[in-house]
């Protein structure tokens, strides 16, 4: 036995090829053995793919009957014959498919005696596999929480978190925000304004500050900048109230 594999590829265009209706099977003595163990896994990659793969129980060179079921619950036969079911190299259907997020697609096979539509078929076909592709990520909701928290490295790295209900929460989100393991959390505390000040003039100065009112947020943190920073370099980089 040899498992085969066919690769779909889908995108935003109509599916590049055109679907018929498969012709009445042929008076056979001798079919081919349905193919086993279908089975279909949608990738991450874009376009989306579909990998779908089965194992040929057929004694004889035989081709595919390949089925899919679109996300209209349409069902589509893919062009028969799609390639030799006795090398082992598997095999490749390259298609562009419109399908929407969380779409699923299903997929059964044939094995075929000929090319294209002649030839004999499987009595049967083989079980039904299919695919669902992944729905896009739900933006996080706004927060109405009281805490918020300010993280750094120190370097120019920083993050901060607005309204989280939880001090814990803020302090997460803010390194999260700031993105890599130097950075530290330097305030969190009931307050809905910060305020970030650097200068790169002759090294890195940076000040900070978390604090009810955005005035306040912003002179403490442009004076926690300029304790070192030469005169007149500390500059704004962000400022504002959640």
């Amino acid at each position: 036995m040899f498992a085969q594999s066919i690769i779909v590829r889908l995108g935003a265009a109509a599916l590049a090829t055109a679907f018929g209706a498969m012709p009445a099977m042929a008076a056979c003595g001798d079919r081919p053995g349905t193919p086993t163990n279908v089975t279909a896994r949608m990738t991450s990659e874009a376009p989306p793919t579909v990998h779908v793969s089965w194992t040929n129980t057929a004694t004889e060179t035989v081709f595919w009957d390949v089925e899919m079921t679109a996300p209209s619950g349409k069902v589509n036969p893919l062009p028969a014959g799609i390639g030799r079911g006795d090398t082992g190299k598997g095999l490749r259907i390259s298609n562009s498919y419109s399908i929407r997020a969380g779409a699923t697609l299903c997929f059964r096979v044939k094995a075929r005696t000929a090319r294209g539509t002649s030839g004999c078929v499987s009595a049967l076909w083989s079980n039904r596999a299919c695919a669902t592709s992944a729905k896009p990520a739900t933006p996080e909701k706004p927060q109405a929480g009281p805490w918020g928290a300010l993280a750094a490295d120190g370097k120019g790295a920083w993050g901060y978190a607005i309204g989280y209900t939880s001090g814990a929460g803020a302090r997460v989100a803010a390194l999260k925000g700031c993105g890599n393991r130097q950075c530290k959390v330097a305030v969190a505390a009931h307050a809905r304004c910060y305020a970030y000040f650097e200068s790169r003039q002759g090294g890195y100065w940076y000040g900070l500050a978390l604090h009810s009112s955005l005035e306040t947020a912003t002179s403490v943190a442009r004076q926690g900048c300029s304790k070192g920073a030469p005169a007149g370099s500390c500059k704004q980089v962000k400022a504002q109230c959640g």
